[in-house]
């Protein structure tokens, strides 16, 4: 509501798990008490809301942060 009038849109991008070697690393497994990346992806997989992927991969997050930097989103604040 504030910056509006001046035709800036404000908007976040929360990640969830990204499809990165970090994450896909036995470090990781060990700090989650895992032993293997399936029982990663199930574990993790129960918080997300979309079921399509138990990890974002980092051309879709780019893709989502082209978008909304672009004058096709200029209508979406929030």
């Amino acid at each position: 509501m504030e910056l509006g009038a001046a035709n800036i849109t404000v908007n976040a991008i929360a990640l969830g798990p990204v499809n990165i070697p970090l994450y896909r690393s036995q470090g990781q497994l060990q700090s989650m008490g895992l032993k293997s990346f399936e029982e990663q992806d199930r574990v993790v997989g129960g918080f997300l809301p979309f079921k399509t992927s138990p990890a974002l991969n980092p051309e879709d997050i780019a893709d989502t942060a082209t978008f909304l930097a672009s004058d096709r989103a200029k209508l979406i604040s929030g």
